[in-house]
């Protein structure tokens, strides 16, 4: 176990501090390394959305893809923490046309805005649920159940990439309605390496491979036209991959550089979290000066009032990171 103190985010207005916000983190390297790290190591932390990018794999590896005829824009929305932007809603609604089936199948429940199942932000992961479960010729009835054959695949690809037996860990259950694990924080930096590495069988190897091209080529699908991790992929051309999850638990990736990351905030402060890791990414990303600038300009650092007056400003506690 590693620990050193958390990294604070402090929120002031005029001279005051307002708020603060711890975090922690660690990154790793391609041999489970770790490069750098703030807080308990092993502090369990609940995944949540941020390891939607490795749930697909089964739906890669299944088939589904060829067989229902789906696209890159597909995969990513299956990865993805959507907006409910209208090219979402067009995509997921061709998708279910070509799985053959009503919006009514989808078990995640509804969303703003549109207040239907298809607004959810995980409804594309639940539909490469589905794809898959038919396409291995499963029954998608209560397919969010922890014990439904697909929940039971996930658990299985779980298990091989975090090295953990997931049949055993405690869980929770997600917003959305499936399975969440709690698992060292450590753990989850590693695990997120799982999509850089070549050491892995060639079904696992090729979806993986499938999967960063996707989010690389559809950020906009991934998250929203408008969200940080969309904006840090465009910035970086490809090169850091940013994914979020609910509560202040982010992951992240530089794919050329085999680092990964996992990021909490631990009272669930979202945009302390994306602070962080945009530090992050201009630390380990390998960026060249022009990229940096552009993550420069994501970086939030302004407090202002409804009239877009500069009241205050978000900064590192001095000497925290």
């Amino acid at each position: 176990m590693r620990t050193r103190n958390p990294v604070t985010i402090e929120y002031t207005r005029g001279p005051f501090v307002e708020n603060s916000h711890q975090l922690i983190y660690v990154v790793v390297d391609s041999k489970s390394q770790v490069l750098d790290f703030h807080g308990n190591t092993d502090f369990v932390v609940v995944p949540r959305s941020s390891v939607k990018w490795l749930q697909a794999i089964p739906f890669v590896i299944s088939g589904a893809i060829e067989k229902f005829g789906l696209g890159e824009k597909h995969l990513a929305l299956a990865c993805s923490s959507h907006k409910a932007e209208k090219l979402h809603l067009e995509a997921l609604k061709a998708w279910l046309q070509k799985i053959e089936h009503q919006e009514t199948v989808l078990e995640c429940g509804p969303a703003a805005p549109t207040e239907t199942s298809l607004s959810h932000n995980c409804s594309g992961k639940h539909l490469g649920f589905i794809s898959t479960a038919l396409m291995l010729k499963m029954d998608v009835k209560k397919y969010t159940d922890s014990f439904h054959p697909i929940q039971e695949l996930q658990k299985k690809t779980m298990t091989e990439i975090f090295s953990m037996d997931f049949s055993k860990l405690p869980h929770g259950g997600d917003g959305c309605g499936i399975p969440t694990f709690g698992i060292p924080l450590i753990k989850l930096a590693i695990g997120m390496n799982y999509l850089n590495r070549k050491d892995i069988s060639t079904p696992h190897l090729l979806a993986a491979q499938r999967i960063l091209t996707a989010i690389k080529n559809h950020p906009e699908y991934v998250s929203g036209e408008n969200e940080l991790s969309a904006k840090i992929c465009q910035a970086t051309r490809g090169k850091c991959l940013l994914k979020t999850g609910a509560d202040g638990i982010y992951t992240g990736l530089v794919p050329e550089k085999s680092i990964s990351f996992a990021v909490k905030s631990i009272d669930g402060h979202s945009p302390s979290t994306e602070l962080m890791c945009l530090e992050i990414f201009k630390k380990w990303g390998g960026l060249f000066p022009d990229e940096l600038e552009l993550l420069n300009k994501l970086m939030i650092t302004d407090v202002l009032d409804s009239r877009g007056v500069k009241v205050g400003q978000v900064r590192f506690q001095p000497g925290s990171l």
